[in-house]
């Protein structure tokens, strides 16, 4: 039996830090931070055979992507899982009903509230969760859980009460894989003149009498029982929880055996303190790994998208399609981190195996690049931050993460007024690609205690205090699972300035069910001071419109869902951008952005799908260009494609079928940029050319590669790629 553990996330801004355990008829999943979903797509790691969760803390970094990963599963066809987690996970799944429903889909909830030690155990390994508490924990009060309904994840009519928040860590103790069965001995069999035929019952543990009257038990030809893999795994997020790990260290050592692996969920300032290298000290010959943000290099962890979107779009023009960025500078030496030689700084894909043999694997690993473009980047920020207004799309797919294309988010800046319309899962990840992340980060570092003026922010940081405001269009998990992690960094951004009082809160506008699921999760992790809700519905009972210091906000009911709206957005002396949102097309929205500079609008399928788009309530690429045409826009961007059409030039096809009205257009990509320029017909002609001579190239591409046969032999495979180059 194989069994081995292979990371997944490490903290990358596209992802936090997490892990699958694998035997061959189950998997376990540790921890389920936002951005899973694609990180499992881009990896070809499988849902399927997940049976349990557990989650180290209850923080969006932990259970981020659970509400995707629930849709995703059940959508799969399995029937549930099993989900531990610290006291008020039962609040934290319970919030979810507004938006996750999946009525025959069985999350069976394991809370650890009470006891500071709790036991799971299978057919393939024991567990002890550990509970470590803060110094800084107030008195958990009483809590009225959410009722669970046996035929499902969810309850209608359920009142949730959190008196007074508690925080506490799950820090596993050692896992011991259960004792694999002993081999049976060919050659003990052998010697004692087994049959063949006979074999199977003594593996199965019968005994069998020879032709000669002798009696085989299995324990003549069953060697003993192998001992079962112990791995431990330490989730230590600051030093306030280090007094009671001292107090619980002997929990984390079984009868003197030495634990095969040793994880470190931990952040480097954790490390580094001598009480917590006390503790560890007991693990001397144990093989350790560091699973944590701040200890983690900054590759793009999508290579399928970075190969094709940096080595090849961004030849198309940098202003339209900026560089990523990425960091794989060497970071510290191990050394320095905790003194032991066998010490991993793991990368998504690092797996250690423990059976059939123990050892660490570092074959599959995502290996970064180190991008020579970083002074390219800046200044083409800086040169976008000149221009009047800029648009740039973080995802521009439709119902889950691919690889190449993100679920929906846009940033808009019109003069100095930046905000973002919808806000999907894996939203901040995108900003850190475009915008950049220095070291000294708030993201990377939770011990900063360095203060700084606004002035002195650099990339996503400033960012991420710059953004005013947040327009969520409705309800589907696609359009919103990001918010919760703008919202948690941009407080920790706060706390590096010197006078954050200065900051104005963030504005969040969106359906009256949004601020229900915030205030339930803001009852277990409360971030209510860092921004303000305004109900959109107000603006659609105010005549559609709000205007306030020159800004001017419209908004209309979509042809989508219950509550989903579109939006207009106009600053005075200005352009002016409307965003259709998930829509049919819409006579009231053309009406309302009659003569927008900027027309954004959806079109998720092609034109021969338009009963398949009025059924799903969405639009195709014609509908988009005639509304386009009746709102007299003077230009249109497409987004929020089905994900049959991950790549560009796959989109750019099915224009072949469009009547475009001759208005000027662009196909929106992941982390693609337009700018006020382009309103200006000849810098969008040249645009247009660059293109379509892309496009060409990828044809003529495709066409040369389908004439030659693919074959299975390595002889072949080598012939093939000698003919693609010589032709």
């Amino acid at each position: 039996m194989k069994s081995f553990l292979k990371v997944i996330g490490t903290g990358t801004g596209d992802s936090t830090p997490s892990f699958l355990l694998f035997f061959d008829q189950q998997r376990y999943l540790f921890n389920c931070g936002e951005g899973l979903q694609r990180l499992f797509t881009q990896h070809k790691f499988r849902f399927g055979k997940l049976g349990h969760i557990f989650l180290t803390q209850l923080s969006w970094e932990s259970f981020g992507g659970l509400p995707g990963a629930i849709l995703t599963v059940s959508d799969q066809g399995f029937p549930g899982f099993e989900l531990w987690g610290p006291y008020g996970l039962h609040h934290v799944v319970h919030s979810l009903r507004s938006f996750v429903m999946r009525p025959n889909f069985v999350v069976t909830l394991k809370e650890i509230a009470e006891d500071d030690v709790r036991e799971f155990k299978d057919e393939n390994i024991t567990m002890k969760l550990v509970k470590i508490i803060s110094t800084q924990t107030s008195n958990k009060g009483s809590v009225e859980k959410p009722k669970i309904s046996k035929k499902g994840f969810f309850s209608p009519a359920v009142n949730d009460v959190l008196k007074n928040s508690f925080e506490a860590i799950m820090s596993k103790q050692k896992e011991s894989l259960n004792s694999g069965p002993g081999k049976y001995s060919v050659d003990k069999s052998n010697a004692l003149g087994v049959p063949i035929n006979q074999r199977r019952k003594l593996i199965d543990g019968e005994s069998i009498v020879l032709e000669n009257g002798t009696v085989v038990k299995p324990s003549d030809v069953i060697l003993p029982q192998k001992p079962g893999k112990v791995f431990v795994v330490y989730a230590c997020p600051s030093t306030d929880y280090i007094p009671d790990l001292e107090l619980k260290k002997n929990l984390f050592h079984i009868n003197g055996v030495e634990a095969d692996l040793v994880i470190h969920i931990t952040p480097e300032h954790v490390m580094k303190d001598p009480r917590y290298l006390a503790i560890v000290s007991q693990h001397r010959g144990s093989q350790h790994m560091c699973i944590h943000e701040s200890l983690s290099d900054k590759p793009f962890i999508f290579p399928d998208f970075e190969n094709y979107h940096h080595e090849k779009f961004d030849k198309i023009d940098t202003l339209i399609h900026t560089p990523l960025w990425s960091d794989v500078s060497p970071l510290k030496a191990k050394e320095d981190i905790i003194p032991n030689e066998k010490l991993k700084i793991a990368k998504t894909s690092t797996i250690f195996h423990f059976e059939p043999k123990v050892y660490l694997d570092e074959s599959e690993e995502v290996q970064g690049k180190q991008l020579k473009l970083a002074n390219m980047l800046d200044n083409i920020l800086l040169n976008l931050d000149q221009k009047e207004s800029v648009v740039t799309f973080f995802g521009t797919g439709s119902c889950i993460p691919s690889k190449y294309r993100n679920v929906t988010s846009i940033y808009v800046r019109i003069k100095s007024f930046e905000f973002l319309f919808d806000c999907g899962e894996g939203t901040l990840g995108q900003m850190v690609r475009h915008f950049g992340c220095s070291r000294k980060s708030a993201l990377l570092s939770p011990s900063n205690d360095i203060k700084v003026e606004f002035s002195q922010l650099e990339g996503v940081d400033k960012k991420l205090l710059s953004i005013r405001c947040i327009f969520i269009t409705h309800m589907h998990a696609d359009h919103h699972l990001g918010l919760i992690r703008i919202i948690s960094n941009r407080q920790k951004v706060l706390k590096m300035l010197v006078k954050p009082s200065e900051i104005p809160k963030l504005t969040i506008v969106g359906p009256g069910q949004l601020k229900t699921w915030l205030d339930q999760f803001n009852l277990v992790i409360d971030y209510s001071n860092i921004y303000e809700f305004i109900d959109v519905n107000q603006f659609v009972q105010n005549n559609n419109s709000c205007s306030t210091s020159g800004l001017s906000i419209d908004a209309i009911k979509a042809i989508h869902c219950p509550s989903s709206y579109s939006y207009i957005i106009s600053v005075e002396d200005s352009i002016k951008i409307a965003f259709s949102g998930d829509s049919r097309p819409n006579p009231e929205f053309s009406k309302a952005a009659k003569g927008a500079d900027l027309l954004i609008h959806e079109a998720t399928f092609e034109n021969s799908l338009q009963d398949h788009a009025i059924k799903k309530g969405h639009s195709t690429i014609q509908e988009a260009f005639d509304v386009a045409n009746e709102m007299n826009a003077k230009y249109l961007i497409l987004t929020h494609f089905s994900q049959r059409y991950q790549k560009v030039h796959d989109t750019y096809k099915l224009l072949d079928s469009t009547n475009t009205f001759d208005i000027p257009y662009f196909l929106a990509s992941d982390l693609t940029t337009w700018n006020s320029d382009l309103l200006i017909n000849e810098r969008n002609v040249e645009l247009h050319r660059k293109i379509r001579s892309f496009i060409d190239e990828k044809e003529k591409e495709k066409s040369i590669n389908s004439q030659i046969p693919v074959q299975n032999d390595n002889k072949n495979k080598k012939l093939k790629k000698t003919q693609t180059v010589l032709q």
